[in-house]
């Protein structure tokens, strides 16, 4: 089960997130705000954690899981992260964010013309593309 997903860009702005299955309680927007930010915090510590740890040269953070949940994260050269809340049930994911990369986020944002890098994403058209690509993954 897919819980969330979210987008930040290398200096930690939330490019875009989307829930899916999210538990009855909601949130205000400005919680949800301050949980966006928390969570790009805890990821740069966690990496710099990983980093100076890591006993070899593989010294990238791919996730961490909780007894609820895992939270999964790929780093694009451009800074760019994904980063997914899965059940805690879901094995390695690293490949399905790669291709979520390259077979959405791509086509539909780095190369869209009225996309401007650093600024939100509000395309239709991504949201559309995100949804069908999630939908097919067996662990939706």
């Amino acid at each position: 089960m897919i819980y969330n997903l979210h987008l930040y860009d290398r200096s930690g702005k939330c490019l875009y997130w989307k829930e899916w299955k999210r538990p009855t309680r909601s949130i205000s927007e400005e919680q949800a705000e301050a949980n966006r930010k928390m969570l790009f915090g805890l990821l740069f510590s966690l990496k710099r954690f990983a980093e100076r740890l890591s006993p070899n040269d593989d010294k990238i953070f791919r996730s961490y899981k909780t007894g609820t949940y895992k939270l999964h994260c790929f780093e694009t050269v451009s800074g760019v992260k994904f980063v997914m809340c899965t059940d805690k049930g879901v094995g390695n994911i690293m490949s399905d964010l790669q291709q979520l990369f390259a077979q959405v986020y791509v086509p539909y944002v780095v190369k869209s013309p009225v996309a401007e890098m650093g600024d939100a994403i509000k395309s239709s058209i991504f949201d559309q593309k995100l949804e069908a690509f999630v939908s097919k993954l067996k662990y939706f």
